[in-house]
């Protein structure tokens, strides 16, 4: 990062220049070719820099020649070229605001991320914008975020819930899939069928009278189950249980590997587990457990 020298024969193109502003006074002696701002406390003009994002990096326009103080200003804007440097500058470089008043430099600075000049030759500039300025924040503040220009960026925390019409669907990991917290409620004579859920429970084989629970996070309306045992235990059996109210199905035979269970009746007043509570299998027949599967299939309720 390095200030370009100016030249001692700096001036303005006198075919191609764009006035933008006349008739204020200088706050300060400016130099030639310098970018100029104008202080609100008392409306002159004094030589910007970019060493904070304040007012001093609202560059108005540049001089065209070296103004004394108290003096009338004319300032030229976009599209006029100056002569600034005696062969010090590459063609096509980006000149930036500087940290000093009045200068340009090579590199980006703290008030000025965009660039107020580009090289035409090693010699001369053309100015390609003015006011406001331009750093890296976010569009409203004179700044844009990087995470915002990013292709097929989409910064999800800025989707306000109010806007969204339909249940955002959120991925879960490879293992968990969607999860039943972002599934619509199902309420009762839905004209639009809402989204079932299910649960795997897997209890391990060897534990008499075993119990394996699952604490469920959101209300889920249980309407079925497959037992599915893995290992043979005789006279084992088995059924679905809410922690809170009771038992949910009735005892189902899983004695036999491989050999599915069904069960013949669900209790219409213990279905509903709330969030909070465990949905438990349970061992029934006093025997040691067999490996076990259960497939429970459910819907989320308000």
């Amino acid at each position: 990062m390095a200030l370009i020298t100016r030249s001692s024969r700096a001036s303005m193109d006198g075919i191609q220049h764009i006035q933008t502003l006349a008739g204020l006074l200088a706050g300060e002696a400016l130099d030639v070719v310098a970018p100029c701002y104008i202080k609100a406390a008392d409306g002159l003009v004094y030589m910007a820099d970019a060493t904070a994002v304040n007012e001093k990096c609202n560059v108005i326009g540049f001089t065209a020649r070296a103004i004394a103080l108290g003096e009338p200003v004319t300032l030229f804007g976009q599209g006029t070229r100056f002569k600034y440097s005696d062969g010090l500058l590459t063609k096509n470089m980006i000149l930036y605001m500087g940290a000093t008043k009045g200068c340009l430099d090579d590199a980006a600075s703290v008030g000025d991320s965009f660039g107020l000049a580009v090289a035409v030759t090693t010699s001369d500039i053309l100015i390609l914008r003015t006011m406001p300025a331009l750093t890296a924040a976010v569009p409203g503040g004179n700044t844009v975020d990087s995470a915002q220009i990013v292709a097929d960026a989409v910064i999800t925390s800025k989707i306000l819930n109010a806007n969204v019409t339909e249940p955002k669907i959120v991925p879960g990991s490879a293992i968990a899939g969607l999860t039943g917290l972002v599934t619509k409620f199902t309420a009762v004579d839905n004209v639009i069928g809402g989204v079932p859920v299910v649960h795997w429970i897997h209890q391990a084989a060897g534990v008499a009278g075993g119990v394996k629970s699952v604490l469920l996070t959101e209300k889920t309306k249980i309407v079925f189950a497959i037992f599915i045992p893995i290992t043979t235990v005789a006279a084992a059996a088995a059924k679905l249980v809410n922690a809170a109210v009771g038992d949910i199905t009735n005892a189902v035979v899983t004695a036999a590997a491989g050999v599915i269970g069904l069960p013949t009746t669900i209790d219409p007043t213990k279905m509903d587990v709330v969030a909070g509570t465990n949905l438990t299998v349970t061992n029934t027949a006093g025997a040691t457990t067999p490996e076990l599967m259960v497939i429970v299939f459910g819907f989320r309720v308000a």
